[in-house]
């Protein structure tokens, strides 16, 4: 573990407090004499000024004048505060070692000075000093890490065993499931590491492992271990005979035809050169049980056709003891198959509604004059209901206020964060717009960093030690540009991803930041999110691009606006909505607009909205369906070609 201590000076590499190593914001003044290590040493009392020391090996010392005119400062280890240290002495002493940490992991590490500007009731000033660093290079335990990739497959009600393994660290270790669940029916030996018992259903179960060694150092990595179960037999037909053709129009009718294909057969649909083309094969499945869930599965080869979601379209038109309240589902989705180049592979698991008794399969090209494709390899077959994807959301309401500097913003809001993470158990944080700014004096250019950096540190601290993906905005240097960031931190505290707003506000336009030109989507242990930041809510395009890529979860941090709009951003694309507010609430909003939890009337103080979601629920609507699958399989874009001048 580590130990914090005043301590002697023990054989180690030096490092002056001139160093390039040790960089300083905020005034600071070298003095020379005698009595300093290598004849000089750095002091400031500016409140808030920092001196960071980066370095790498298992242990750092501070060494440091100290005096009757001495005051208070803050040291940081990697972010994390670890004490506030009096460093006043009557009398003086020259080149004391002020604070010591031994033990630490292999790898880099940043040691930060602040001076606090206070002091004792004996001390004549707040001065705080840097004479030099002391690092042992012996090297200390390898990095922490869980070295199992993937866990073998199981049967439903037959004995399961296997062990996950870890290297690093200090042994023991202790094993535990952070986030997800095992498959029903199996646990996890905290001392072992081994996951056994008799799974009690099918399916595929995504969950994050966390392994802690001795000294209390902790790592985390997303795994998932699906149990099949015995498949039922294939419900497709097994001849083309059985299909047959349909259109709603003779004028707009394919050209279609059969031929050998995988599996037996194929089906060829093409547009015979007409631009409103409609229409394609279909079959009839009896022998569906409403309730139950069904895995269709086909590969298309395209060809000559501009937009492959809008032409090609495979529907599932449940019957039985319903009516037309009951809306098809849409198996949209697409991955490349393996051969030959170009094909697809559609594929996709559907419950089938109550009353449901059978279902007619639809394989339709539309409105692609020239397009062609062929379906093979088609099956349908009962199947395990989906995993569940259950992810625990924290929106934090912090709105920091009469700080001395944007670091201290970012401290004050990092450590609410750790306390509602050691409550709460969240999956995902999302804090506020701009951390290092919101609160503080001075202008944007003056409070920017870049990221990774000593600010954006801090709360990587707390996504480390809370094993917890956390979701922040900060205003970024990047070379000579300032952008309006959201960060994204996975559960190890590394930089999973950053956006950079791209629909400015004025202010932030007139302030000389850089608007960003993507939207990107980014993979976690849980599922697809993207980040947006509060104007950007403000206008459809952001979350529509974020959506047509997939994403499950919007993470917004957001100052102030219409919160009418941010709520249509979750609705008009049926996706999930976190935001983290400073002039209204921080929320959390479900597909369909119902805000599931809300830190209500701002007061001020400190809240957070917490909400458990499970983003592999689908929100069926009557007559309408699953707003999802219609706003991504059939929003059209060609037709959109308006550009302002």
């Amino acid at each position: 573990m580590l130990l914090f201590a005043l301590a002697t000076a023990v054989a180690a590499t030096r490092t002056q407090d001139d160093s390039t190593a040790v960089s300083y914001a905020g005034s600071w003044f070298k003095l020379t004499s005698a009595q300093f290590d290598g004849g000089g040493a750095t002091t400031s009392m500016d409140t808030g000024a920092r001196a960071v020391f980066g370095f790498t090996g298992s242990a750092v010392r501070w060494i440091a004048f100290r005096d009757e005119w001495s005051g208070r400062a803050n040291l940081y280890l990697d972010g994390a505060l670890q004490a506030t240290i009096d460093t006043y002495s009557s009398p003086s002493q020259a080149r004391s070692v002020i604070w010591e940490a031994t033990g630490l992991s292999g790898g880099g590490h940043t040691v930060t000075i602040e001076v606090v500007g206070t002091h004792n009731a004996s001390s004549g000033g707040s001065w705080v000093w840097i004479d030099a660093f002391d690092v042992d290079t012996a090297p200390g335990p390898s990095p922490l890490s869980i070295t199992t990739s993937s866990l073998p497959d199981g049967a439903q009600d037959a004995a399961y065993g296997a062990t996950l393994t870890a290297a690093g660290g200090t042994t023991p270790y202790r094993w535990s499931v952070v986030s997800g669940s095992l498959p029903a029916g199996l646990t996890l030996a905290s001392d072992t590491g081994t996951i056994s018992g008799t799974p009690t259903a099918a399916g595929t179960n995504a969950f994050t492992a966390q392994v802690t060694d001795a000294a209390f150092q902790s790592t985390t990595r997303p795994l998932s271990l699906t149990i099949n179960a015995g498949t039922g037999p294939e419900l497709m037909p097994a001849s083309a005979s059985a299909w047959s053709t349909f259109a709603p129009r003779a004028q707009s009718a394919p050209v279609v035809s059969t031929s050998s294909g995988a599996g037996g057969y194929a089906l060829n649909i093409s547009g015979g050169g007409l631009p409103d083309v409609y229409g394609g094969w279909r079959t009839r499945i009896g022998g569906i049980v409403g309730g139950n869930y069904y895995r269709f599965s086909v590969r298309a080869l395209p060809a000559d056709i501009l937009s492959l979601r809008e032409s090609i379209s495979i529907l599932l038109r449940w019957s039985g003891s319903f009516g037309p309240e009951v809306s098809p589902d849409y198996v949209w989705d697409f991955r490349p198959a393996a051969q030959p180049q170009g094909a697809l592979i559609f594929d996709r698991i559907v419950q089938a509604p109550a009353g449901s008794t059978a279902v007619d399969v639809d394989l339709l090209l539309q409105w692609s004059a020239g397009g062609r494709v062929m379906f093979d390899q088609l099956s349908l077959t009962r199947s395990a209901a989906p995993a569940t994807r259950n992810v625990r959301v924290a929106a934090i309401y912090f709105r920091p206020s009469g700080t001395q500097s944007g670091y201290e913003s970012v401290q004050r809001v990092a450590s609410y964060a750790e306390q509602v993470a050691m409550d709460h158990r969240p999956d995902i944080m999302v804090l506020g717009e701009q951390l290092n700014t919101i609160g503080a004096p001075g202008t944007p250019d003056s409070q920017a960093e870049p990221v990774p950096g000593m600010s954006s540190d801090v709360i990587a601290g707390v996504a480390r030690r809370q094993a917890v993906n956390i979701v922040f905005g900060f205003v970024e240097r990047v070379g000579d540009r300032l952008y309006n960031t959201a960060v994204l931190l996975d559960r190890n505290g590394n930089v999973a991803g950053r956006y950079h707003k791209v629909q400015l506000a004025r202010p932030e336009a007139e302030a000389g930041m850089a608007p960003g030109d993507s939207v990107p989507v980014f993979d976690l242990d849980f599922g697809k999110v993207a980040l947006l930041i509060c104007n950007d809510l403000a206008f459809p395009e952001p979350a529509r691009e974020a959506a047509l890529q997939g994403a499950d979860l919007l993470l917004v941090p957001f100052w102030g606006g219409r919160v009418s709009l941010a709520r249509a951003r979750a609705v008009e694309n049926g996706i999930h909505l976190a935001i983290s507010g400073y002039d209204q609430a921080s929320e959390v909003v479900d597909p369909l607009g119902v805000v599931l939890a809300s830190t209500g009337e701002i007061t001020g103080a400190p809240k957070v909205a917490i909400a458990d979601i499970d983003l592999s629920h689908r929100f069926r609507e009557p007559w309408l369906g699953d707003w999802r699958d219609i706003s991504n399989k059939e929003r059209r874009t060609a037709p959109y070609r308006y550009r302002v001048p």
